[in-house]
C-alpha cells in the first residue's frame, strides 16, 4: 500500500479561487459575511450623513460623563448597602453561634444542624451595566 497522493501538476490550483464556491448555501460563515457587509454599509452611510439638527457635540459629551458620573455614585450606594447587609447578616450569624455555643457550655447537646457560615465579605461581580440592578447572593 503506497502512502505517496497522485498530484497533477497541470492543475493551475489546489483550491477554488473563491471561498463561496466552498461553502454550501446556507452556510453560517455566509451569514456572517452578509452581516458584517451591512454593518459596513450603515457605518459608512452614518459617516457620510451630516449631524442631527441642534446636536452640539461638547454638550452630548458633557451629558455622557454626568450620566457615567451618576451611575457609578449609584454603584457606590450599591456597593454600601451591600456592605451593609453582609455586616448585619455575621452579626445575625455570630448571634446565631453564640446561642448554640451556650447549650454546648452547659453540657448539653445543641439542637439542629450548625449553621451555614457566611463568606468572608460579599463582593459585587462584576458586569457590565444594565438599566434594572440585579445583584445575586
Amino acid at each position: 500500500m503506497s502512502r505517496f497522493v497522485q498530484v497533477d501538476r497541470e492543475t493551475a490550483y489546489l483550491l477554488p479561487p473563491s471561498v463561496q464556491e466552498w461553502l454550501p448555501e446556507g452556510h453560517l460563515a455566509r451569514y456572517v459575511v452578509d452581516v458584517v457587509e451591512a454593518l459596513l454599509r450603515l457605518a459608512e452611510a452614518a459617516d457620510a450623513s451630516e449631524r442631527p439638527e441642534g446636536m452640539d457635540i461638547p454638550q452630548e459629551l458633557a451629558r455622557r460623563e454626568q450620566r457615567l458620573a451618576r451611575i457609578e455614585e449609584a454603584k457606590a450606594q450599591i456597593e454600601a448597602a451591600a456592605a451593609q447587609e453582609h455586616e448585619q447578616a455575621r452579626a445575625q450569624f455570630e448571634a446565631k453561634q453564640a446561642e448554640r455555643e451556650r447549650p454546648q457550655n452547659a453540657g448539653r447537646r445543641p439542637r439542629g444542624h450548625r449553621p451555614r457560615p457566611l463568606p468572608p465579605r460579599w463582593t459585587p461581580k462584576p458586569r457590565s451595566i444594565s438599566p434594572t440592578p440585579t445583584r445575586a447572593l
